[in-house]
């Protein structure tokens, strides 16, 4: 018996380097690896987009807002883009806020659909 096949993140970062000492790679790393504890499955970081899975582009903002963009694919099929949002009033984004939008990513696609 197989497990299940990890969930292939293919990830962009602009605004990287309003965060210290980190690249767009590790945030981004950081990102998928914070979105696969939160609901508890596999996830894999690609290069490229995947035929099925999730294409996300991170944008770091001044001051103090992180913005995620998903688009979910199937089978090549490119689904409606999803924003999700997080804004600190007080300091700049830190990797724990990139942690924390992820949750709220997770939360958002996981969310019933409205009625």
């Amino acid at each position: 018996m197989t497990g299940t096949p990890p969930l292939q993140i293919h990830c962009t970062v602009s605004g990287a380097n309003l965060i210290k000492q980190i690249t767009a790679d590790a945030i981004c790393q950081r990102f998928v690896a914070a979105f696969g504890r939160a609901r508890g499955i596999p996830v894999r970081a690609r290069s490229d987009v995947p035929a099925s899975g999730l294409d996300v582009h991170l944008a770091i903002l001044p001051p103090g807002i992180a913005m995620a963009t998903i688009i979910p694919v199937e089978a090549g099929v490119r689904a409606p883009m999803l924003r999700f949002n997080r804004a600190i009033s007080d300091r700049a984004i830190t990797l724990a806020d990139i942690d924390h939008l992820a949750h709220d990513v997770v939360a958002g696609l996981d969310a019933p659909a409205p009625r």
